[in-house]
């Protein structure tokens, strides 16, 4: 047609018609080019954002010291005292199952820590003893703290023979303790100038390993300091990381299901 007469007006009209519409084509491929930049740019951010905050609000409800932000401590006056580090135990077994300490009929026989034992004649559970010994010069008056970074699976604590609590269900579904430390204050009421034992049962399904890793005793604002940071590390870290990468996991295939 544009052979014909007058026909080369109407080729250029038709030739700017076509860059008028492929410059508004690009122009709107550019623009949303630019928005999906955006969004993931925001995703990356919010993303981010909800990370640090979950690992704030973690430390915060754990006690965890944050950058910059001093380590709270229960007021122990007696903060600058040595830590007592037990790396040596007696260790006894007697068949079957019992809550009291055994006496010296039991074969007791002295152990380095960390001890792992097993016991192949116990189909269900099975139960070992562990006795500690240190010395005091003078009770603490705010007791002393006990931190113990692996014990598995459960057990109980006795200080000088007496009771002072589990450190989980000793009957029906034993706790997953293998991975968790565990922290006790030993109340001055139960210490004694000189001589002092602990007595640690552990109880332990039978086709597992039980063990026992060294005990440290000071300062309750000491050990509750490093309970809780372990346990931060440890544990609630790698709960915190599920959870964080979840969301933003959820947060990515909403952006991606709204382009």
């Amino acid at each position: 047609p544009c052979s014909r007469p007058g026909g080369w007006a109407c080729c250029d009209a038709a030739r700017g018609a076509r860059r008028r519409a492929g410059a508004v084509s690009l122009r709107g491929a550019g623009a949303a080019w630019l928005r999906r930049c955006d969004a993931r740019r925001g995703a990356r951010a919010a993303a981010c954002l909800a990370l640090a905050s979950g690992l704030a609000a973690a430390c915060l409800a754990l006690g965890v010291p944050l950058p910059g932000q001093a380590a709270p401590g229960p007021g122990d006056t007696a903060a600058d005292a040595p830590t007592i580090t037990l790396r040596e135990a007696e260790f006894c077994r007697r068949p079957g199952l019992g809550d009291t300490i055994p006496d010296a009929r039991c074969d007791w026989r002295t152990v380095p820590l960390a001890k792992m034992w097993r016991d192949v004649d116990q189909p269900k559970v099975a139960d070992a003893w562990f006795r500690l010994h240190f010395k005091l010069a003078a009770v603490p008056a705010h007791g002393l703290g006990m931190y113990e970074v692996g014990l598995n699976r459960t057990g109980r604590l006795f200080v000088n023979g007496q009771y002072l609590r589990e450190f989980g269900p000793m009957s029906g579904r034993l706790p997953l303790n293998w991975n968790r430390s565990q922290y006790a204050l030993l109340p001055p009421a139960l210490l004694r100038v000189g001589d002092n034992e602990i007595e640690i049962q552990q109880r332990i399904y039978g086709w597992e390993q039980g063990w026992l890793a060294p005990v440290q005793l000071g300062p309750e604002s000491r050990m509750v300091a490093m309970w809780r940071t372990r346990v931060f590390w440890q544990n609630e870290l790698v709960r915190i990381m599920g959870v964080s990468t979840l969301t933003i996991g959820l947060f990515m295939l909403g952006v991606w299901l709204g382009r």
